[in-house]
């Protein structure tokens, strides 16, 4: 599960991923430069184990010039069959006239995936893409060969 927006990741720990005291679920916070707020990667600890796991920083203005938006990578390891999940979580810029850096994001993102050669993987890219499937934006995040969830 990812969640975004999380301004404070003790308090999920505690009070809403594990509110029965059971310890099932681990979690994975990668906050922003800024230290404002951040993502968070959540999974059952008995069925996954953590391989990797890093953040990188992505555009966050029409240059390109990269500031406080983050991407959490992680690589999963199923228990049961000892397949990897590869993940990235992101929360890209939020508002309708913030598309040209959403852009930007998407084509970091994209180029981080490339590199990685993901997309020949099993791969989850998931989080808030303040976007709509009508938008220039899915249509790109669509060009890296992903299938949205819904479709599925």
């Amino acid at each position: 599960m990812g969640l975004v927006e999380i301004d404070n990741p003790d308090y999920y720990k505690e009070h809403i991923l594990n509110y029965n005291g059971d310890n099932k679920i681990e979690s994975i916070f990668a906050g922003k430069s800024n230290g404002s707020m951040g993502v968070m990667l959540c999974f059952k600890k008995e069925r996954f184990e953590m391989k990797e796991m890093h953040q990188f920083s992505i555009a966050s203005d029409e240059t390109g010039t990269v500031n406080n938006h983050i991407c959490l990578f992680t690589i999963l390891k199923d228990k049961q069959t000892g397949k990897e999940l590869n993940i990235i979580l992101t929360h890209l810029k939020a508002k309708f006239h913030n598309s040209k850096i959403r852009e930007k994001e998407i084509e970091q993102i994209s180029q981080y995936i490339s590199e990685r050669d993901l997309t020949s993987k099993s791969f989850i890219l998931l989080g808030d893409f303040n976007t709509v499937p009508t938008s220039d934006n899915y249509k790109q995040v669509e060009k890296i060969g992903l299938t949205p969830a819904f479709e599925l």
